[in-house]
Parts: C-alpha cells; sequence; structure tokens
C-alpha cells in the first residue's frame, strides 16, 4: 500500500497511451516448434500452458515500446511468476498483463515493469470478504498509524515487527508460522519489490497465511498432497485476480497465436470491478445429492450452494463441504445446474483435496461453457476418490483412542490394527476439536511395517499450546502398501 514507487507514481499526471496502428508478424516457425506448448514470437513469447487444454494461449510481447517481456524476464519469468494468464488490459489508465502469481503493470514514467499491489487492488474492488470466504486470505490489518511518506524505514520495521515477531497470546503453532514465513519472505533480497510489505496474518485450519500488498503465503501446520508439515506455498495472485473479475473479461479469453500477438494493439479497458453478483441464492437454488457409493459420499453439506455467473459468462458454483468420516477424504465433484423442468442447463467440476475429518472447506467448480438462464436446480455427485487411500484405508481400524496432557505436549492414544492382507506404513494426524467442532490443531505420527491381522499401539503428539479440547479424532494421511 505504500510502496515507494506507487507513491512517486501517484503524484504524476497519468499519460494518455496513443496506440499507432501497428505492423505485427509472428515468427515462422517449422511444425515441431508450433507443437510446442510455448514458442518464440515476434518480440516476445506464446504460452499455452495456462490455455485450459483448448491449444489456445497467451503472447507476452515488448510491442509498442511497452516491454512487458523484457520485464517479465528481468524479474524471473516462468520459475518466480508463473505463466501468463491473460493478455494486456487497462485499468484506472495503466497497462497490466497478469501472470500465474502477480500482476505486471506498465511503469510509462520509468519505461519498466513493476509487480502491483495486487491485493490492494482486490481490496479496493471490495473482494476483502470473498477472500477470506472462498480463498482463506485474510484482511489486512489496520495500518492508519503508518507514515510512509515521513518515516518510509519505520514503516517497513513496523509491519515487518507485527507480522512476523513474537506477539502475546502466540500459539507455538504461530511462533513456527511466524519463523518459517519470515524466512521465506525475507530470503528473497528483492522481497518488496516481490511481495510487498506484508499486511496480515490468520490462522485458517490446516494453514497459517501471511497477507502481503502482492502476494500472499500459506504455512502450513499439516501434511498435504502437496505440502509437507511447515512447508510455506505461495498463492497464484494473479490467478486470484483473474478469477474474482477484476482482470476485463475480454484479456482473460486464450486465443491462437497470431491473434494474442495482436491483442497488444489496444488492450481491453476495465474499472475495478465489484464482486460478481449472485445468478442464484441458497433462498431460490434446492440441491439433490446423487448417491455415489464412494467414501467421499460422507461429505456432508453445510449451507446449500451459492452460484454466480463469471465475467465470462460460466457458472461458478461454492459448495462448503464438511468431512463427517474418520479418514482424509479427497474427491473429484461435479454438480449439474437443472432448470426448472428439471433439464440440464449444464456441469461443473472440481475437486477437494486432503479434507480433514471434522473440517469444513469451501469448495468452487467452474462449468465449462456459458449459459444465461438461472439455474433452478443443483444435483450434487462424487465422481471419484483421487487420493487418501480408500481401497486400503478400509483395511485399517482404530480402537481406544483417548487424548492426554503431558507437560507441553498434547497426545493421541490408541492402537491401529491392519485388518487386511498386505503390510503398510501410515502417516497418522489426529485432529484436536473444540467444542464447536472447530480445529484447534493437530497430533502428528507415523506407523511403520503393520503386518497383516497386527495391533500396534499409536501415540501421536504435538507441541502447540492448544487449549479447551473438547474432543478428538484420528485420521490416515497416507497408506503406502509394502
Amino acid at each position: 500500500m505504500y510502496l515507494r514507487h506507487t507513491r512517486l507514481l501517484s503524484c504524476l499526471t497519468l499519460l494518455i497511451l496513443v496506440w499507432a496502428t501497428p505492423v505485427l508478424s509472428v515468427q515462422a516457425h517449422d511444425d515441431h516448434e508450433h507443437s510446442a506448448p510455448d514458442h518464440a514470437v515476434g518480440g516476445g513469447w506464446y504460452y499455452t500452458q495456462t490455455g485450459s487444454g483448448t491449444g489456445k494461449g497467451y503472447a507476452i510481447t515488448d510491442y509498442g515500446g511497452i516491454a512487458f517481456w523484457s520485464g517479465f524476464q528481468q524479474l524471473g519469468g516462468v520459475p518466480a511468476l508463473g505463466y501468463p494468464v491473460s493478455g494486456r488490459f487497462i485499468l484506472g489508465g495503466f497497462v497490466y498483463q497478469a501472470t500465474q502469481k502477480a500482476l505486471l503493470q506498465w511503469n510509462p514514467g520509468t519505461n519498466s515493469v513493476n509487480l502491483a499491489n495486487t491485493f490492494d487492488m482486490l481490496s479496493a474492488a471490495n473482494y476483502d470478504d470473498w477472500l477470506v470466504a472462498y480463498r482463506q486470505i485474510p484482511k489486512s490489518f489496520d495500518w492508519s498509524a503508518d507514515d510512509p511518506i515521513n518515516d518510509w524505514e519505520g514503516t517497513v520495521q513496523n509491519h515487518l515487527t507485527r507480522i512476523f515477531e513474537a506477539q502475546p497470546g502466540d500459539t507455538r503453532a504461530m511462533s513456527a508460522a511466524r519463523a518459517a514465513l519470515k524466512e521465506r519472505f525475507l530470503s528473497d533480497p528483492d522481497w518488496l519489490q516481490r511481495f510487498g510489505l506484508p499486511m496480515a496474518l490468520q490462522e485458517f485450519g490446516p494453514m497459517i497465511v501471511v497477507r502481503a500488498q502482492r502476494s500472499a503465503l500459506q504455512y502450513w501446520k499439516v501434511k498435504m498432497p502437496w505440502a509437507d508439515v511447515g512447508d510455506v506455498t505461495v498463492v497464484l495472485g494473479g490467478d486470484l485476480a483473474k478469477e474474482s473479475g477484476l482482470i476485463p473479461a475480454a484479456a482473460t479469453y486464450p486465443l491462437d497465436v497470431a491473434l494474442a500477438v495482436l491483442s497488444a494493439v489496444k488492450p481491453p479497458t476495465g474499472g475495478l470491478a465489484s464482486p460478481p453478483a449472485p445468478a442464484g441464492t441458497a433462498s431460490s437454488l434446492d440441491i439433490v445429492r446423487i448417491p455415489s457409493g464412494r467414501l467421499a459420499d460422507q461429505l456432508s453439506l453445510v449451507a446449500s450452494p451459492t452460484v454466480t455467473v463469471s465475467p465470462h459468462g460460466n457458472y461458478r458454483i461454492y459448495l462448503q463441504l464438511r468431512n463427517e468420516y474418520h479418514l482424509f477424504i479427497s474427491s473429484a465433484i461435479e454438480v449439474h445446474l437443472l432448470d426448472a423442468r428439471g433439464a440440464d442447463l449444464t456441469h461443473a467440476t472440481g475437486s477437494i483435496t486432503a479434507l480433514l475429518p471434522g473440517s469444513t472447506r469451501v469448495v468452487r467448480l467452474l462449468s465449462t461453457d456459458p449459459y444465461a438462464e438461472v439455474p433452478a436446480a443443483v444435483e450434487l455427485r462424487f465422481t471419484g476418490t483421487l487420493a487418501g487411500g480408500e481401497n486400503h484405508a478400509r483395511h485399517i481400524s482404530f480402537s481406544g483412542t483417548h487424548y492426554e496432557r503431558e507437560g507441553s505436549l498434547h497426545v493421541l492414544h490408541g492402537s491401529v490394527t491392519n485388518n487386511g492382507a498386505r503390510t503398510y506404513s501410515l502417516d497418522l494426524n489426529g485432529a484436536l476439536f473444540d467444542a464447536a467442532g472447530s480445529v484447534l490443531g493437530m497430533a502428528i505420527g507415523q506407523v511403520s511395517n503393520l503386518l497383516p491381522g497386527e495391533t500396534r499401539e499409536l501415540r501421536l503428539t504435538t507441541d502447540e499450546d492448544i487449549q479447551g479440547v473438547a474432543s478428538h479424532t484420528v485420521a490416515v494421511n497416507v497408506i503406502v502398501p509394502r
């Protein structure tokens, strides 16, 4: 919010961008090069990796003296910023282009590419509630006491101290998260350019999230398929800006190579978007659950689905799902949108991965084609288990589990039995709940080479400073046949 170059730019009179009639060319390539997912074009590069499997994509170029391709490379290219997810577009008089992780902004005053304050822009467009509810990104803390003009160094230090240094009431998990997030944040010598100032920190179930001006980072308290305990992952901020509708719809369509290059001639304009208005509400939509006989049928709906329309005209369906089973559940999900006669308007697909026992998560599903008619009902199907070991987990049973506090450790005791015909090694997670059913913390452990018919005592521990444990459960996270 208070980066120095941003303050300077706000004092400049916006330059009027004049778009000349171009003479563009796409470099000739042999068939092998055109079959590659990305290749050179005149003054830049063309990528199809984010074209949703259409074979189309986005070009990032230096055309018109707006050097997005040069700036993209200088800022680290694909490894640092991800693939482009839009063409050029104009917001507030500035030219932008989105990548998976960031918004590139052309600075006409310095003839250079900056990383825009993506999350500040989302706040200005009233997306904070949406970010919390659907993407677990916290709202910014109150920084009204900052004085960046007169004390820039003090402002920076205030943000770093408040977010990353120990605060009264910190749990051990929060202390560990602050340290890991600080190390990841500041390990980049250009952290201020890459992330901006840290603005907020909040715990969301299995993760603790730091929100910065340009990005967000997640610290994982539990093992996930994409992260181990203690890992830090970076949120795809550019994808979030695209999903929210902040980016003009015309800039988000993947194009063939010739049109993608031509799209730099005159980017689409748009003001800061408002959150999408619901096409259907919880009160107007019924839901019909189609049983699948799968483990994922243990997922229950916490509330009626919310349906919105994307900038493309596609449907977005948000489901709040709760895991009522004692194992982690992962599943592919499909919903069908029906008209008043029960006929199929369209369908949308998505997935949920590693949902903790007793925990609730919001899942977003997208339709594949735009439809204008408002649906009258939704059919929900769980179409398959993606991970979580359904075929093997049914051979594992727990008994005698109980919770004890031993000094500073929180321990779940019990026994685990292998009822199958194969030897298994297990990664175990114990979820500790408060009276409202919210996860307070996780206790972890392992069981190696559990023989068929064998019963072994389990002991799962955590050193988190947990208060008010009302209940617990034990779950299999990873099952490895040996």
